[in-house]
């Protein structure tokens, strides 16, 4: 009963060790510009983790125990505003970085899944060495390549018009 603690103290023998904690898996990043935006990291079409993000943009999300992750669309998204990132890979017990989501992410993801989509393939699916590549690849390419520096500029005037509010409530609508 509870009067030999409180009359003898606690045992001493080994048989009585604190719990070890378990670590937490996390996943940080920033959206420039977006406070308060949703933020969802998706493995296909299923939801890991949701969260919102701080005045700053900065988010955390906590992801589910005791599991390593790949292959993961990142999104946020405030009023008619959707940026994408994509993360090749989340350790488990680690706090892992997502980096800036911005038009620049949003773009790369674009492409990518574009590109897996025209050869039959899907994000979830893909090797995680093969994503990661790809991403480095494009991340260099972009400032290079014709085509994408196209693609990036037009994204850029897409996310000027969407900010300026100038009438943009008509063209950016999201659907009901």
């Amino acid at each position: 009963c509870g009067l030999e603690v409180l009359l003898v103290g606690l045992s001493t023998s080994k048989t009585h060790e604190a719990p070890t904690p378990e670590k937490i898996t996390r996943l940080e990043g920033k959206a420039s510009g977006l406070s308060d935006a949703k933020v969802t990291l998706r493995a296909g079409e299923a939801v890991v983790a949701q969260g919102k993000t701080e005045s700053d943009g900065s988010f955390s999300l906590e992801l589910p125990k005791g599991s390593t992750f790949s292959n993961l669309l990142l999104e946020v998204q405030k009023d008619t505003m959707l940026l994408w990132a994509i993360v090749p890979l989340i350790k488990k017990e680690e706090t892992n970085q997502a980096g800036t989501i911005d038009i620049s992410s949003t773009a790369a993801a674009m492409v990518l899944i574009g590109k897996l989509s025209a050869q039959g393939l899907a994000l979830f699916n893909y090797p995680v060495d093969g994503l990661q590549k790809a991403l480095a690849s494009f991340q260099e390419k972009i400032s290079k390549e014709a085509t994408l520096k196209t693609l990036l500029k037009a994204a850029q005037a897409v996310d000027k018009a969407a900010h300026s509010g100038s009438g943009t409530d008509a063209l950016f609508q999201v659907p009901s």
